[in-house]
């Protein structure tokens, strides 16, 4: 017999908004984005200083990275044709992921 479950839709809806739920996912993202800003390689410190945490759009979760200004931290996470990789979000999402 295969295994069922059901997904009561309106509870989790009710959960998304309840203010503690929403207190505790901004402690979490808060968290994540300094474990970031420590990991990631500085040179001048303004790239990991733009790392922050805000809320996403579809307002059930929160974004953590980099502002628009400071686009070449994708180039120090993922490398460049001359430069390797120094991988610091990766790590913070697993970490995060790990509990």
């Amino acid at each position: 017999m295969p295994n069922r479950v059901t997904v009561d839709k309106a509870a989790i809806d009710a959960l998304s908004k309840d203010p503690a739920m929403l207190a505790a996912l901004h402690a979490v993202a808060e968290a994540a984005a300094e474990r970031m800003r420590q990991r990631a390689p500085t040179s001048t410190g303004a790239g990991a200083a733009s790392i922050h945490a805000e809320p996403d759009p579809d307002g059930e979760s929160y974004r953590v990275g980099w502002d628009r200004d400071h686009f070449y931290m994708s180039f120090v996470e993922f490398g460049t044709e001359s430069d390797h990789a120094r991988p610091f979000a990766r790590p913070t999402v697993d970490e995060f992921n790990r509990h």
